[in-house]
Order: C-alpha cells, then structure tokens, then sequence
C-alpha cells in the first residue's frame, strides 16, 4: 500500500490521507441532515477545492454515479474529487495540489 493512503472497501478515489481530510471539512460545511449534498452544494464544494465544473459537468457527474437522489454521500463525493482532479491534474502538478492543500489547511 503507498505510503499515505489508508485501506477502505470503497477507496476508488486514490486520494491521500491529508486530501481524504480536507474533503471532509468541506463536504461537511454543505452535507444535510441526511449527510448527503446535492448537485449545487457538490459545486460550490468542489470550487471551494479549487476544482471548477460547468453545469454540463455536473449532471455527467450524477449519471455517472446513478445516484436518482440528486444528492450524494462522503464517499461518493471523494469519488467525485478524485475522477476529477486525475483529468485535472498530471502527474508532474501532484506537488502543486499538495501546496493547494496546505494552503487551504492554514
């Protein structure tokens, strides 16, 4: 297992630790009583992660999913971060997202 990754039954996302933590901050400033978000506050969650989508994106990224709900839970948004920080980001910015994380940390 790389180092900084920790083992989960759904882990599709390949995000590290610190950005599995990060995520969670933010999901939980939008998340419903229910501890979902809906497609809007996915959008504002994302750009708050410095991850911009177009409206077009996002119903993609629901059909994608099949969630019928119109909201999705914690791990299907890291799903949601990862797909689309890998189209994001290459290889070679992977030590710019860290800074981005420490800066969004402090």
């Amino acid at each position: 297992m790389e180092k900084g990754k920790q083992k989960t039954e759904k882990q599709e996302h390949n995000l590290r630790d610190e950005e599995v933590q990060q995520c969670k901050s933010v999901f939980d400033k939008y998340k419903q009583k229910n501890d979902r978000i809906n497609v809007w506050d996915i959008r504002a969650a994302l750009k708050e992660l410095e991850i911009e989508v177009v409206e077009d994106q996002l119903f993609q990224i629901f059909e994608t999913i099949n969630d019928k709900s119109g909201t999705i839970d914690f791990e299907q948004f890291l799903e949601v971060v990862g797909t689309q920080t890998t189209k994001k980001v290459g290889v070679t910015d992977l030590e710019t997202r860290k800074m981005k994380l420490n800066v969004l940390r402090s």
